[in-house]
């Protein structure tokens, strides 16, 4: 019987500090095929080396909702996966204060879309 070996090099560079409030605006399409402008409100309240908490908020019609979340920096240090029941959100850093978001909701009605978002205000002293 050969076995085979099989060696993984991961490549681990630290993650930037994103702690605090980032926003952005964005178009969504909705399944009825309109397509909605929205503000949004993207808050890292904790950052555990590559480990992050925090939330998502948006306004539906007049009505503030908050997404907790947590996820995680790949080993790269500049993408990013986010997860939220119904939500799966892939970022990846463009600047020290900037980041793309792709948005993947799965809950119903669902949608995709992208956000560009700068950081407004750091958490951090």
């Amino acid at each position: 019987m050969q076995t085979t070996t099989v060696t993984t090099l991961a490549v681990t560079t630290a993650p930037p500090d994103v702690v605090g409030s980032w926003e952005g605006s964005y178009a969504f399409p909705t399944i009825d095929g309109a397509l909605v402008d929205s503000p949004l409100l993207v808050v890292i309240e904790r950052q555990e080396g590559t480990a992050l908490w925090g939330y998502e908020q948006f306004d539906d019609a007049g009505q503030v909702i908050r997404i907790p979340f947590t996820g995680s920096f790949d080993a790269d240090g500049q993408s990013f996966g986010l997860a939220a029941t119904g939500l799966t959100i892939i970022g990846t850093m463009t600047g020290a204060d900037q980041m793309n978001l792709r948005f993947f909701r799965v809950a119903d009605p669902p949608t995709s879309f992208q956000v560009m978002v700068e950081r407004t205000s750091s958490q951090r002293s």
